[in-house]
């Protein structure tokens, strides 16, 4: 089974809401716009919340995995990966539409991953999303 996982955006709202809106910059919406359109269930990461259900109300935060200390980081994406495993227990793949921060902390405690967006730039990123529509 396959399981899409969507990076948080520093671009937010300013009030609470499900994550699946709160974030707002063009990236995140695309990654949602294409995780929606998939038969797979899919998450929000967030530096601060860990695995994030897209109904799940959020509010507002400023915080990025690069303001976790290194040495949290592992800690920070086994959390993630736990909570992953716990509601799909028998997820075998894993689309990941990160950063490449992101995706390096938690590629080691994920089952495969397809990063078909790593190495891209945002241009590239927004391209390839609008080529899946």
């Amino acid at each position: 089974m396959k399981v899409l996982l969507i990076a948080c955006g520093a671009t937010k709202l300013d009030h609470p809401a499900p994550a699946a809106d709160l974030y707002t910059g063009s990236l995140t919406r695309a990654a949602i716009r294409h995780a929606r359109a998939q038969s797979s269930p899919w998450y929000i990461v967030s530096a601060l919340h860990g695995l994030v259900e897209p109904a799940q109300v959020l509010d507002p935060y400023n915080v990025s995995i690069a303001d976790l200390d290194r040495d949290y980081r592992p800690i920070w994406a086994r959390q993630v990966a736990g909570r992953l495993a716990l509601l799909h227990p028998d997820c075998d793949v894993v689309e990941a539409h990160l950063g490449a921060v992101y995706l390096r902390a938690l590629r080691p405690f994920l089952p495969r991953v397809e990063d078909s967006l790593v190495g891209l730039g945002i241009g590239h990123r927004l391209r390839w999303y609008a080529e899946r529509r």
